[in-house]
């Protein structure tokens, strides 16, 4: 009964192999999706030292000669608490399959933001896994979305929505499989690449402080903004004006003792801006519009 048992096993796992081996279009190995964790994240490995694609050749594809990651319309940056739809694209001559996994984590290597699979989507699913104890959530290939639309080119969309707190570094580190479709698990070429992304905003609602000793006026500018402290100004207090996108345009130092400060501001467009004051180790902000 024993030996019995083990000849059906054996066969299984040959028709097993052998199906999963297979060109006709709907079995491919791994072609269901990736194994858990196989980015090349830190922490972790690729599908080649996972064994389902032994002896694959694995590059950092750094140049992004074979694949490119786009966040939204090419975004730089994200904002928090954002929906963006990402596309990654991969593309190499004489390749008919690919496969893909990526994963987005912040400066601690913790996953970070929500994926989702888009409405209708069939060509991508979500995976999760865990790295030192702590949950790790993918994307990657369904066995119809490792087909190319194109010959030799491929995309995938999926969604990330940024998380509403947190505001660093966040970076998709993923991995491409090209399949050299052999029909074995041996001569693929694996690509490893990563794209990080920093918050738009620059921390300044953090920053901010209430304080009444400081004023400033008009709020709706025109060429020149009153910056004032009744009681005195202390000794190497400043100022910066900022930009809504968080970047630094103007700043200068405020004169002790005096009570108000003239800031000329006629080589800056109309729109939303904050002034910075920063005083005794804190920083007071203070927002105000110019329009002319």
């Amino acid at each position: 009964m024993t030996q019995k048992l083990l000849l059906f096993l054996c066969g299984v796992a040959l028709f097993t192999l052998i199906t999963a081996g297979k060109n006709d279009g709907s079995d491919i190995l791994k072609s269901s999706g990736s194994h858990i964790s196989s980015t090349g994240a830190p922490g972790e490995q690729t599908c080649a030292q996972a064994g389902c694609h032994a002896d694959a050749s694995v590059e950092h594809d750094d140049n992004k000669a074979v694949t490119i990651l786009t966040l939204g319309n090419g975004e730089k940056s994200y904002t928090p608490s954002t929906k963006y739809s990402v596309r990654l694209h991969a593309a190499k001559l004489g390749v008919g399959r690919f496969g893909f996994q990526v994963v987005a984590l912040d400066t601690t290597n913790r996953s970070i933001g929500t994926f989702a699979v888009p409405q209708g989507s069939n060509r991508v699913q979500l995976q999760k896994g865990a790295i030192n104890s702590s949950d790790r959530y993918y994307v990657t290939h369904t066995t119809t979305g490792n087909k190319p639309i194109l010959n030799e080119e491929i995309d995938w969309l999926f969604n990330w929505t940024a998380p509403p707190k947190y505001k660093g570094k966040v970076t998709f580190y993923y991995c491409v499989n090209a399949t050299n479709m052999d029909n074995a698990s041996t001569g693929d070429h694996l690509y490893l690449a990563s794209e990080s992304y920093t918050a738009t905003t620059t921390n300044i609602e953090e920053q901010e402080q209430v304080s009444n000793d400081f004023s400033i006026y008009p709020t709706i500018v025109n060429d020149y903004l009153t910056l004032e402290n009744k009681s005195g100004f202390e000794k190497n207090t400043s100022y910066s004006v900022v930009s809504i996108g968080g970047m630094p345009l103007l700043n200068n130092q405020v004169e002790s003792g005096s009570t108000t400060s003239l800031i000329p501001l006629p080589s800056l467009p109309n729109g939303f801006y904050s002034l910075l004051i920063s005083t005794g180790g804190t920083t007071i902000v203070k927002k105000f519009v110019i329009m002319r």
